[in-house]
């Protein structure tokens, strides 16, 4: 929790106040503000919903309104122009499953293309039946050629997720995990983790120059935030591995006694958090190889 001399202080700083202000240095000294604190689900509401000009900028909420703001008029006269024009339905639910406008009009320009080329062969006649060829032909080597461009983006992403993985594991195995686990335990205990929580937070994990970056997994060209600060990778897996008590600790717990009786399962002795981690990645070790 923070006191009400740091909450006013840091919030004062984030309007934009210089933080050498003689008024800010009076309050961080004021003996008075440092006796009440805030709890931190108020400070949690505070920063979530005070926006400065340069956080909105990277705000999902805020770029997704107006850019819907913007784009809905071209959205319509897309949807009007495959109207016009006849396009089959076919084409017309493959457009509209482009989810970029910018995406969707370079498309909708290479099926008005086709369209237009056979309008003209039919109204023609005989005397066009050349052109209608030429139709069929373009329409063959439109298909061809997005097939082609699908393979190749297929291999890269999966160059680049290899890639990726391999840098999210090399990072993860930098790490002093627990002896109570083996270490390749550990390790795909963390990964599973971090998985997990990132997919939960809708963050997902980038390589930019050889450096792994966090973005919005709803729309990459952001950052991923946290209480409207960005987050960095490194920052949020740390958090995981500690907070799931992967990391090995300078003085081990003590043995759990044995049980009355004497009956002793192979898991004697071991901490009640790592059982709790382990009992979790039980049945995933059943189907799962080692990182």
């Amino acid at each position: 929790m923070k006191n009400v001399g740091e909450f006013i202080n840091e919030a004062l700083i984030k309007a934009g106040v210089a933080p050498d202000n003689e008024y800010l240095k009076k309050i961080l000294t004021n003996a008075e503000l440092t006796k009440e604190t805030i709890p931190d689900e108020l400070v949690s509401q505070f920063n979530n919903s005070l926006i400065t000009i340069n956080d909105a900028k990277t705000n999902f909420d805020l770029k997704s309104h107006f850019y819907g703001a913007a784009l809905t008029p071209v959205e319509k006269e897309l949807k009007n122009l495959m109207l016009a024009y006849e396009l089959p339905d076919e084409d017309i639910n493959e457009l509209e499953g482009i989810k970029s406008t910018y995406s969707k009009i370079p498309a909708l320009k290479a099926k008005l293309d086709i369209a237009i080329q056979k309008k003209a062969a039919a109204e023609g006649g005989d005397k066009n039946k050349h052109a209608q060829e030429i139709v069929r032909l373009n329409a063959e080597l439109a298909a061809a050629t997005k097939k082609e461009q699908e393979r190749i983006d297929q291999i890269r992403s999966d160059y680049e997720n290899k890639m990726l993985d391999m840098h999210v594991s090399n990072h993860l195995a930098r790490y002093n995990y627990t002896e109570a686990l083996p270490s390749d335990v550990a390790l795909m205990t963390a990964k599973n983790l971090f998985n997990q929580v990132s997919s939960t937070k809708k963050a997902k994990v980038k390589l930019v120059n050889d450096n792994l970056e966090l973005v919005n997994a709803d729309d990459e060209s952001l950052p991923y935030m946290e209480a409207n600060q960005v987050v960095a990778f490194k920052s949020f897996i740390d958090k995981i591995v500690a907070d799931n008590k992967l990391l090995k600790t300078a003085t081990p717990p003590p043995a759990a006694p044995p049980a009355a009786g004497g009956g002793g399962g192979g898991n004697k002795g071991l901490p009640a958090n790592t059982m709790s981690i382990l009992d979790r990645q039980a049945e995933q070790l059943k189907n799962q190889k080692t990182v």
